[in-house]
């Protein structure tokens, strides 16, 4: 009898399952940052063989029984020759010329009868046909119609691994293949293994919620991963790139920094989000890094409470992982904004003090000075622990840490103001505490002397120079 437990334990205990650090591209166009590989166990005889033993365990609970089992070429050709191989055996018929041994040709032949041209041994009686992940199905739908086409009597169709997605059609898989009249059945599923497989190997929250924006745009239900505890950057201690700059500038930034552990992620504004499209700068960035992106809109939180929801779910939508809010609208607005971006599961960071001077009354601006603190215990009380400083204000950020950790809140610091505007990263470090980020822009791509922007190889070298720095 199939157990499913168990199966389920095969696949993950032999690394079926698996996370892409960097999103890779399907021939369908898609971009995922995890993968169903049954590659090693088919190279392994022994495998191979309990492999077998578990789809006709499978099969056999089933009310139809098959005559012969067919792979979809390539991939799961082995798998059908042994599963046929084993079945023949424990037929009670079994004897010569009673079972064919299926297989598709990889490449059709130019020649010869049509059951040669595709076929290396045609299909005899019920046929089940096995594949190993079935994502749009194209590639078992393709052998289904060549078999039917063969006049092979076409009894049902396996998937080792479906990965739960719809196709481009809104179709599922197996509402793709029913409506041929074919039946469908699959061992297991995303919905079970991924996250069992994401508890296992731990590839990081950027990684999770990478994956959980695939199921939203091409699930046929939604998957829960990362856990809703308002974290954004799997660090203690990192370097935020400030991304205020031209697209391809951007492109260059992500390409020559993202493999240094230290950048915890990237800080996009205003000019990339509404001249491209904030969806479009998320896509580019998956290109090469599912480092955390949080959005600022420089700055939002400004507007009135029941905008929230439609910024938090155009945020959303487009695929960002965290925002930045300075709620100098007031704590109404303040709170309806925390909690439309909580609900999207966003990350939240609350700013009060900003690094340029004439922000405050006591200094020329129009900010009263102990509306600072008020933005920042607000924000607290809502649940939110992730602040924006004033990285070249040391004084500042220890009046914010003091007044937040009163309040019994250990807060982790974002911090600008570095490089260009004067700070120190290691200085603010001193008062930061143990938990605080740097936000650099200008200081990484920008060449003040020459009025440029810096090359990859320039780039790269102070991105080097500032992630020592946090030694």
């Amino acid at each position: 009898m199939f157990n499913q437990q168990e199966f389920n334990e095969f696949v993950l205990k032999n690394g079926v399952i698996g996370f892409h650090k960097q999103p890779v591209q399907f021939t369908s166009g898609r971009y995922s940052n995890w993968y169903v590989n049954w590659r090693d166990v088919t190279e392994d005889a022994f495998l191979l063989d309990r492999l077998s033993d578990y789809i006709i365990e499978f099969v056999r609970g089933l009310e139809v029984q098959p005559d012969c089992f067919h792979g979809v070429p390539e991939g799961a050709t082995k798998i059908g020759v042994i599963t046929q191989f084993k079945w023949a055996k424990q037929s009670p018929s079994f004897s010569a010329g009673s079972h064919v041994l299926s297989m598709s040709r990889g490449k059709m032949k130019e020649h010869g009868e049509p059951k040669d041209r595709h076929f290396l041994g045609e299909s005899k009686g019920k046929t089940f046909v096995v594949e190993d992940v079935t994502t749009t199905g194209t590639s078992l739908i393709s052998t289904l119609d060549k078999l039917r086409d063969a006049g092979v009597e076409v009894a049902g169709a396996i998937g080792l691994t479906n990965r739960m997605e719809k196709r481009d059609d809104g179709m599922t898989v197996k509402e793709a293949i029913e409506s041929r009249g074919i039946p469908y059945y699959y061992m297991s599923n995303s919905f079970d293994l991924l996250p069992e497989a994401y508890s296992k190997e731990k590839p990081g929250k950027d990684i999770g919620r990478a994956i959980e924006i695939e199921f939203e745009n091409y699930g046929i239900q939604n998957i829960t991963l990362v856990s809703d505890n308002g974290e954004i950057i799997d660090r203690d201690k990192s370097i935020i790139i400030a991304c205020d700059l031209p697209l391809n500038v951007y492109e260059e930034v992500i390409r020559e920094s993202c493999d240094y552990d230290a950048i915890g992620g990237y800080k996009v504004g205003f000019e990339l989000a509404l001249e491209h499209g904030l969806g479009k700068v998320v896509e580019i960035t998956r290109k090469y890094t599912n480092k955390p992106i949080i959005y600022d809109h420089q700055k939002a939180g400004t507007d009135a409470p029941f905008t929230g929801e439609s910024f938090a779910k155009v945020c959303f939508e487009a695929g960002v992982d965290g925002v930045i809010f300075f709620p100098m609208a007031g704590p109404e607005t303040q709170n309806a904004w925390i909690d439309a971006a909580k609900e999207k599961k966003l990350g939240v960071i609350v700013g009060g003090r900003m690094t340029h001077g004439s922000y405050v009354r006591s200094e020329g601006g129009y900010i009263a000075d102990d509306a600072v603190g008020a933005m920042y215990l607000a924000a607290a009380r809502k649940g939110v622990n992730h602040f924006v400083v004033p990285g070249n204000n040391l004084e500042m950020i220890k009046k914010i840490r003091d007044g937040l950790e009163a309040s019994g809140v250990q807060p982790v610091f974002y911090a600008p103001g570095f490089v260009e505007q004067g700070g120190s990263i290691s200085e603010a470090a001193r008062v930061a505490g143990d938990r605080w980020h740097a936000i650099v822009g200008r200081g990484i791509y920008w060449n003040k002397e020459e009025n440029r922007y810096n090359n990859s190889g320039e780039i790269r070298e102070k991105v080097g120079v500032l992630v020592s720095q946090l030694n």
